[in-house]
C-alpha cells in the first residue's frame, strides 16, 4: 500500500525534541540536537502503518474532518501503539 507521506524528516508537537527519519512505513527517532551513537537500538525504531484503524475520537474527527483513524504508530520498541489521523 502506498503511504500518503513522503520519505524524510518529520517533527511532532508531542515530541519536539525528536525528529522522525521516515523511510516508507519505517522510522528512526533521532534527537533534534544530532544523531545518537546507538541508532541500532530498537527503542529508536518504529513504524507508521497506513490503513483503517477504527473510529476516530470525537475531537480528532472534528479537527480533521474524517471519522476514521488511518495511521497506526508503533514506537519505543513496541511499548507505544497509537492510532492517528492524516489530514
Amino acid at each position: 500500500m502506498t503511504t500518503p507521506w513522503k520519505n524524510g524528516f518529520y517533527r511532532t508537537k508531542t515530541y519536539p525534541s525528536f525528529l522522525y527519519l521516515v523511510d516508507g512505513e519505517n522510522f528512526t527517532l533521532v534527537p533534534a540536537s544530532g544523531t545518537p551513537s546507538n541508532i541500532d537500538n530498537p527503542m529508536y525504531k518504529g513504524t507508521w502503518k497506513y490503513g483503517d484503524f477504527g473510529e476516530a475520537s470525537t475531537e480528532v474527527a472534528k479537527r480533521s474532518g474524517k471519522d476514521r483513524y488511518d495511521v497506526e504508530i508503533m514506537a519505543f520498541g513496541g511499548d507505544v501503539e497509537t492510532p492517528c489521523r492524516t489530514q
